[in-house]
């Protein structure tokens, strides 16, 4: 190994310790800086923001981020897959849940007015409802719910064609928070698809398309936000394999079922 992978390894390891013990500092760090806005003129805005930028582009993906899981109901019934691999199934195996404001659009506003309480939290520890009882974290304001109540937001989130990720991050703590997130407001999706932070993690699925079904209405195409699905010469569509995500909104979005979530091959 040369003298600069042991550095960088060296670095990485220490970066990782200290984002660990300070968590909260990190959110406030990357994703406060990322959400700055890269038109303001001032000289100091200009700084935060292409720090931010900078940082994030070191981070994320390795300490933060986020994962696509795609709803049940969008996935070829013949699939096999892992309890922890789609929304509905990670809240049926969770004791505690919990509802919550979205960080992006508490902190910053949203243009196109989506709902404010999308925010999903999931655990089997107590911790959670420390988190809750004792209100530790007021801007989020998490409220306990029963597994109804998650599935109509996870309906009412598809339909207004929210992303859902499982947003990881350095913690101790066994929660898994998962977000209904769009390109409007979500840092992690801007950071994406705008300046190519690696912080989406595809889901285990990929699309399957059935031609001979397709009418033509190109709704699919509106609904994906990765340039996953393009026109065709006939008027139809042709599927771009290597940017699809996973997430199933064209799935679902589609009127006669020409399109499926299929579990990925393992490439040998």
């Amino acid at each position: 190994m040369s003298i600069y992978a042991r550095l960088r390894r060296k670095i990485e390891k220490k970066l990782g310790d200290w984002i660990i013990n300070n968590e909260e500092k990190l959110l406030n760090i990357s994703f406060n800086l990322m959400l700055e806005n890269e038109e303001k003129q001032t000289f100091s805005q200009k700084v935060k923001y292409y720090f931010g930028k900078i940082a994030s582009k070191i981070l994320g993906g390795r300490f933060w981020g986020a994962v696509v899981v795609p709803l049940n109901y969008t996935i070829e019934t013949s699939t096999n897959f892992l309890p922890t691999e789609e929304v509905l199934e990670i809240a049926k195996h969770s004791k505690i849940r919990a509802i919550g404001n979205c960080y992006c659009r508490k902190k910053y506003g949203d243009p196109i007015g989506l709902p404010l309480r999308t925010c999903m939290w999931f655990s089997e520890s107590t911790y959670l409802l420390d988190l809750i009882e004792q209100k530790k974290i007021p801007d989020i304001d998490l409220k306990l719910v029963s597994l109804k109540d998650i599935e109509e937001t996870l309906k009412k989130c598809d339909e207004l064609g929210c992303v859902h990720q499982a947003i990881f991050f350095p913690s101790r703590r066994n929660i898994y928070v998962i977000c209904n997130c769009h390109p409007s407001s979500c840092l992690v999706l801007k950071a994406y698809l705008k300046h190519g932070v690696k912080a989406v993690v595809k889901s285990n699925f990929t699309i399957s398309y059935d031609r001979e079904k397709c009418i033509g209405c190109h709704a699919c195409i509106e609904r994906c936000y990765f340039n996953a699905l393009k026109l065709s010469t006939d008027g139809k569509i042709e599927v771009v394999e290597e940017n699809c995500v996973g997430c199933g909104l064209c799935v679902s979005k589609c009127p006669v079922g020409a399109l499926k979530l299929v579990k990925k091959r393992i490439k040998s």
